[in-house]
């Protein structure tokens, strides 16, 4: 049991990096008053990549609220509210996923939606694995095959967010 508790503190701590990975471009979505507009509805012509963008960080605030609020269910050992929270984030993911399938974009913005697609698959997995994973804390199963998996869904998902965050940039 003490094993997977440190695992699953390991897993937040990694949910803490990709929180501050992804917010990078936070600012370009609080400086735009009419983002929420643009995620629901994509404009056509050249605001795509911009309208997409917007989208993004606004989902990706959404994800890291999500796994803030699982990172205070592993800190206080609540596996009911872990896998509450791992159902949320393969949601709202879904929902990203969704959302940005409405999107054409430039040449230049395609590689950072494919890093953001990627990412968001990631996470939707993670989710998947953060139920298992509060399953098995619950049952006292000492067994970290979930939380080892869980744990590198979120390493691969950061990764990708990192190399959009750099795509991005450069557009």
């Amino acid at each position: 049991m003490k094993k997977q508790m440190l695992v699953l503190v390991a897993i937040a701590a990694v949910m803490l990096a990709i929180g501050c990975i992804s917010s990078g471009n936070e600012s370009a979505a609080s400086q735009n008053p009419s983002s929420s507009s643009a995620a629901s509805t994509p404009s056509g012509g050249s605001n795509q990549d911009t309208d997409w963008m917007l989208s993004a960080t606004s989902n990706m605030n959404i994800i890291n609220a999500d796994q803030e609020e699982y990172y205070k269910a592993v800190n206080s050992s609540d596996y009911s509210s872990m896998a509450k929270v791992g159902q949320k984030i393969v949601d709202d993911t879904k929902k990203a996923l969704d959302d940005n399938s409405k999107y054409t974009l430039s040449a230049k913005a395609q590689d950072a939606q494919k890093e953001w697609t990627a990412a968001l698959q990631d996470f939707n997995s993670a989710g998947n694995y953060m139920i298992l994973a509060a399953n098995d804390g619950e049952a006292g199963n000492s067994s970290t095959e979930n939380s080892q998996q869980l744990s590198s869904l979120l390493l691969s998902g950061a990764d990708h967010l990192n190399k959009m965050s750099k795509l991005v940039d450069a557009i």
